[in-house]
Formats: C-alpha cells, structure tokens, sequence
C-alpha cells in the first residue's frame, strides 16, 4: 500500500550469489524494474591445484595449471575477482599473468618450465590477501637411449647380464667429452659417477649403481662403458641413467643369465683380433702368433658367476673358477684344451680362459676362434697360428 505521500515500499533479502539482479514492482497495472548489484565480501583464497610439481623437463610444460578458489562468507564461490600470478623465482612461463574466477570461483594459469633447471615459485595474488605460493621444479632432459642402447661391449648384441661389461651409446650421454676417458683402476675399485653420468640399475626386489669403466664422445658416438651388478636378477630390468642432473629412465631391457663375448683390439693392419698373450707375455698378432702345443690366456666377459663368487666392482682374485663349463673351438670345428677358466686377477668384470693349441690345430693369420660357458657361444674372433 502507498503512504500519504504516495510511495511505497518494502525489503529485499539478499540471497548467496552475487551478480546483478532485475527486481520488478508492479502497482495498480503498473510495472517498474529496479537493478539491484549484489557484491561478495571475499573471505576465502586457496590453492587448489598444481602446487609441488616435480620432474618436468626444461622448456616443457608443467601438465596440470595452477588454480585458485575464491570463495565468499557463507563459502560460496566468487566471480569475477581478478587474480594476479608472477614468477618469483626459478626459470618459467606463465600462460598469462592475470585471470579472472569463474562461476565456480576458480582462476588458473597454464606453467611452463624456463631454460634453466631448478626450483621455481609463483605467486597468485589478489587484494587484501596474503599471496599464495606454488613451488615447482624443473630437470634438465636425460639422455636419448632406449633398451637397445645397451649392448654387450663384445659382441655389440643387445641385452645385459649380470657382471657383464655394457656399452650404452646415445645423444647427450657425453655431450662434455672430448675422447675416450678410462677410469684408474690402480685402487682396485671403478666409480660409480665419472663426468657427471651414473648409471642405477633396478629390477624386481633389488637396485645398485653400476661402476663405470669409461666414457667416450668421438663427435658421433656418444657412449659410457659399465658394468652391470651381479646381484641383478630376472629377465627384465630397468636403467635410471642420470647426465649431469638430467636423467632418463629406460625400461624392459632384456637380461640373460649368460653374454660371453671375446675382448678384441686392432692388430696389425688395422684388423681386429681376440686379444689373446703368449706364455712369453707376448700379445699373439700375425707377426708373433700362438704356437702349436703352447699354453696361452685369452680375454672374455660374460660368462656368469664363479666359484667363490664374483663381486661387483671387486678386482679378480686368485682361484676364482667360471662355475659353469668352458669350451674353446678354433677354426673347422676344432677344439681346444681348457686348462683354466677364471676370473682375471687385478681386472674387474673380466675372465680370463688359458687354454693350449692342439698339435691339429690349423694353420693360419686370421683364423676363427670363440668360446662358450654352459653351451652359450660367444662371438666369433680372430687368432693367429703357427707351427712354432
């Protein structure tokens, strides 16, 4: 009802969500709008999701965004409040440096990691509120190999094996180096950190560093040479390759129980041949070669445990004998005696075969030779023979 004066009135109840509102009053037929701005008093600002992200590689982006809730008294959502996000510290890009709630009351920015790896924070700021802080980090990218980069360091053939000596080869595993570094083994122990490569392998119930013997860079080839734990069990492993705090994790590589391959360098010639020692201390090549009848030691890896058994990183020790059997084969299917087949003495991850040249044995320059442990053949290398 209308005053005396004409007007009239009433009260409006303000109901949880803000916004502007249309009020209509309708009196004797007649119809008045009134717009009526309904503002939240902000009470609650609060991280939501994105906080503690780890692992992200350098220049990529963090998968989930940083959002915020804003919310008001009653704990309803407030839109349409302007949220400030900044980089404190640490190397990133912010999708956008401010964003506005939504209907729900969130804003969110999208996160990517700078050039440079390391912690990273990121204020979101709004007024009257202290700032909320994210903290992320970045990594640098680990090194491109797959399980195929691990290879027998004589044979070239895929897979490891426990105690075996593993060559694995890839883009950005010695991007530093310039040559070939061997590790000292004077101290009867390899590292297992050489210019800022470690190697950690794991498997079910288990886990060690690799010791590394060298690491080597030619401008084409990049590569590191280790030895895999003999503790390693199992069919299939796992491989946390870590280059100068970027690190790459490698899966399913295949393990077997045996790998033997024979050690060979470039003789004479520039051909490759078994590295095998006269019982004079020479190194049999075309030009000294082995001798009917003689006794002579030739280098292998792969050929599984010993007894006592074979530790990693321990040098070989007197009378460490391979556990399972050893056979030598020479060209057109001839065999020759094992004398000995053990671990060598002040080497690690290396066996060592003496065996003798049999009177029937061929004759030759480049003659085939391998060997096998619990019937598993080796490559195939080369050796040189002579009457005497």
């Amino acid at each position: 009802a209308t005053a005396a004066n004409g007007r009239a009135s009433t009260t409006v109840q303000l109901g949880p969500t803000s916004g502007t509102f249309d009020i209509k009053v309708t009196v004797g037929g007649q119809t008045a709008t009134f717009k009526v701005t309904v503002e939240s008093q902000v009470s609650g600002f609060a991280k939501v999701a994105g906080d503690n992200q780890t692992g992200i590689v350098t220049n990529q982006p963090f998968p989930t965004p940083l959002s915020v809730k804003i919310t008001d008294t009653m704990g309803q959502p407030v839109a349409g409040v302007s949220v400030a996000f900044a980089v404190t510290s640490g190397s990133a890009l912010l999708g956008s440096t401010t964003a506005l709630t939504s209907s729900t009351g969130l804003a969110s920015v999208t996160v990517t990691a700078g050039p440079v790896a390391g912690n990273i924070t990121v204020s979101a700021t709004i007024s009257n509120f202290q700032p909320l802080v994210f903290t992320l980090s970045s990594r640098l990218p680990g090194p491109s190999i797959t399980a195929t980069s691990f290879k027998n360091y004589s044979t070239n053939e895929s897979g490891i094996a426990p105690g075996l000596l593993v060559r694995i080869s890839g883009e950005g595993l010695a991007t530093g180096v310039n040559g070939e570094y061997w590790a000292n083994m004077l101290g009867g122990r390899l590292p297992v950190e050489k210019n800022g490569i470690k190697v950690e392998f794991t498997w079910a119930g288990g886990s060690a560093y690799a010791p590394i013997m060298a690491v080597g860079n030619d401008g084409t080839t990049e590569w590191v040479l280790v030895q895999v734990p003999y503790e390693m069990t199992g069919t299939t492993a796992s491989a946390i390759v870590t280059v100068s705090g970027g690190t790459t994790t490698v899966a399913d590589i295949p393990v077997r129980e045996l790998m033997p391959g024979v050690i060979e360098d470039v003789f004479e010639g520039n051909r490759r041949a078994a590295i095998i020692i006269r019982s004079d201390g020479l190194v049999v090549t075309p030009t000294t070669p082995a001798r009917i009848g003689e006794t002579v030691r030739m280098y292998v890896i792969g050929m599984g445990q010993t007894t006592p058994l074979a530790e990693t990183n321990r040098v070989g020790v007197s009378g460490q004998t391979i556990t399972l059997p050893v056979m030598v084969g020479l060209e057109t299917g001839k065999s020759a005696p094992v004398v000995e087949a053990k671990m060598a003495e002040n080497l690690i991850g290396i066996y060592e075969i003496l065996f003798t040249i049999p009177a029937d044995a061929p004759i030759g320059s480049s003659l085939a030779i391998a060997c096998s442990v619990g019937g598993v053949w080796s490559n195939e290398s080369k050796i040189s023979i002579a009457v005497q």
